[in-house]
């Protein structure tokens, strides 16, 4: 998602130049009549539909497929596990594939043409999840037997452990966090950025990342259906979430094959004498990146707020992400469906009302301070009553373990103190040889595996589970969560909303005072500094405080949100004193290329 506005906005900030637009006002006298509206909505002329409709399209199905792929990683992190895993698999799994995919893809740009680049890319995403597809029909038969890894481990490598044993979630979750960066942002928006001119990038990125946000609107309802047909089959859900990407994945190749031979051979579409030579990108070492932005008192402005934003968010989701599983039990398909859904929604309402003329109305400072505001008003409150009712959150944890224990066939013994009062299913288990003739608990004793399971034991298991979920929902705790939830659910998607309309644009805009060779060392330094740092910086503090302190992060937070509040007052003061210094030297610079207008 980031990618869609970020480039988006990049195409249309220079008609916010005044120097641009006197040139453009110059070259176009009969520009100054009011536009229809038509073209204010739809500046498209005719014949440019055979180009922009199959990059639209294009971007449709990836946005779709990366979005789906984003919910389906935390819908199967959350039934297996808890968020505190998902910090393990950002730091130790994606952090480092990041790197390694960026490197296949410097190594295959060098030699290769950008079509064999493209179709390489996309299909290593596309054999990895088909060959997770595969491995979901063999079911927990690729798995260690439930429990092994885990027996007896309180520390801080349960997480670990949990995932191990479920091990073929971690490349899902890893593919999916790699699956917007590369088919996004290289290969979309590279492929977009090397055939659109600057002219055509005004008019067509905004509708672009218009029908980007639609196909969030509408995967809202897809996975909304989703849940009732899949009925809590994660493995189901899995399954039609993967073979829709694979599908939408093939559509995206035949697209793109389709522009090479129809839109690229034609001379009115694409002329690369009209494209502006690009100058080639300044790339960096991490460690020349970091004595770039040091060196540089704005520079460092920029990648503070940028590392800033990934730590906060960060920081909201993992608790956020444990009251969701709490509050929605069976329901984390719709769930995530609503949320990303909602996200995109209000990104919609934002762009087409107040967040393309923001900056104009109320400046570069203002408006940059509006993210850091929203967040820092809804996450500080979120983690405080997070802290407050650590302990009802700790035993409603405890509960919807014994829910999970269930379906992930646990021993019988850990949830024999919900069933021993209920004599229908004591007297069933007995005669399914769970429990001694008595009707007391065998120590030991789990629940057979799904695919050897009789109908009479899957029947008794859903009692059993449904047992425990009345406990859960009508246990005095929940009527804690219900608040907790609703407030973390605004705080997430009001950030990624305000994040979308209001921090990518003025960030991009930071970049524009700049002088060209500095602008690009720069946004070179940037990228990978808040790579590292912004996303990686919260999942280490959350895999130290897990080492050291308690598997489970309630016991912590009180520490995460003094972190939180410390980098929130480092972001605000961050932007007012880069706001001062962008006003400065973009009036510096509009003097000077007025003097040579």
């Amino acid at each position: 998602m980031t990618g869609v506005t970020l480039v988006a906005i990049k195409a249309s900030i220079f008609s916010q130049h005044p120097c641009l637009m006197s040139a453009i006002e110059k070259s176009a006298p009969d520009a100054v009549r009011k536009p229809t509206l038509r073209e204010r909505f739809w500046p498209i002329e005719s014949h440019e539909h055979k180009k922009l409709v199959p990059l639209i399209l294009m971007m449709f199905l990836i946005c779709f497929s990366y979005t789906l792929l984003r919910d389906l990683k935390d819908v199967m992190v959350l039934q297996i596990g808890t968020s505190e895993s998902i910090s393990y698999m950002k730091l130790g799994g994606v952090l480092p594939s990041s790197v390694i995919f960026m490197m296949i893809f410097t190594k295959l740009s060098i030699k290769n043409t950008k079509k064999f680049v493209f179709y390489s890319m996309l299909s290593i995403f596309m054999v990895v999840f088909g060959l997770i597809l595969v491995l979901t029909f063999f079911g927990d038969h690729v798995h260690p037997e439930p429990g092994s890894l885990t027996k007896g481990v309180t520390g801080g490598l349960l997480p670990v452990l949990v995932l191990l044993e479920k091990w073929t979630v971690v490349p899902i979750y890893i593919f999916a966090e790699m699956y917007g960066t590369v088919c996004l942002s290289l290969l979309f928006w590279g492929f977009a950025n090397d055939i659109c001119t600057v002219n055509e990038a005004r008019r067509f990125y905004p509708l672009i990342s218009l029908f980007a946000n639609v196909a969030l609107v509408i995967l809202m309802f897809v996975m909304v259906g989703l849940n009732d047909f899949v009925k809590n089959s994660k493995d189901l859900f899995c399954q039609i979430s993967l073979v829709l990407v694979l599908v939408f994945g093939a559509m995206v190749a035949y697209i793109y094959n389709y522009m090479q031979k129809n839109v690229l051979t034609d001379p009115v579409l694409y002329n690369p004498d009209l494209l502006k030579p690009k100058k080639k990108k300044a790339k960096m070492g991490m460690i020349q990146s970091l004595k770039f932005v040091l060196s540089s008192g704005y520079v460092a402005k920029i990648a503070v707020i940028v590392v800033a934003y990934g730590m906060v968010i960060n920081f909201l989701e993992i608790y956020y992400k444990n009251v969701i599983g709490l509050y929605w039990l069976a329901s984390l398909v719709t769930a995530k469906g609503v949320e990303s859904g909602l996200t995109g929604f209000m990104v919609i309402i934002l762009s087409l009302s107040i967040g393309s003329t923001a900056v104009k109305r109320f400046g570069w400072t203002k408006t940059a301070l509006v993210t850091p505001l929203i967040i820092g008003g809804l996450g500080i409150p979120f983690l405080g009553i997070e802290w407050y009712y650590k302990q009802p959150l700790m035993e409603m944890g405890s509960l919807f373990g014994s829910f999970k224990g269930v379906d992930g066939r646990k021993s019988i013994s850990a949830t024999y103190k919900f069933i021993k009062d209920k004599p229908e299913i004591v007297k069933e288990m007995i005669e399914l040889k769970w429990l001694t003739e008595s009707g007391e608990k065998i120590d030991g004793i789990k629940f057979p595996e799904k695919k050897q399971q009789t109908e009479q034991q899957k029947e008794t298991m859903k009692k059993i589970a449904d047992v425990i979920a009345d406990e859960l929902t009508g246990h005095e705790s929940y009527s804690i969560v219900t608040p907790i939830y609703l407030f973390g659910f605004l705080a997430v998607v009001f950030a990624k909303s305000f994040k979308y309309s209001f921090f990518d644009p003025t960030k991009e805009m930071a970049y524009i005072p700049l002088d060209d060779e500095v602008r690009g060392k720069s946004k070179a330094a940037v990228d990978v500094v808040a790579a590292r740092f912004g996303k990686s910086g919260a999942s280490g503090i959350f895999v130290l405080f897990n080492t050291i302190i308690n598997p489970n992060s309630l016991n912590y937070v009180y520490i995460i949100l003094i972190l939180f509040i410390i980098v929130f007052l480092s972001w605000m003061s961050s932007t007012v004193m880069l706001g001062r210094e962008f006003n400065r030297l973009n009036q510096k610079k509009n003097e000077v290329q007025m003097t040579k207008v």
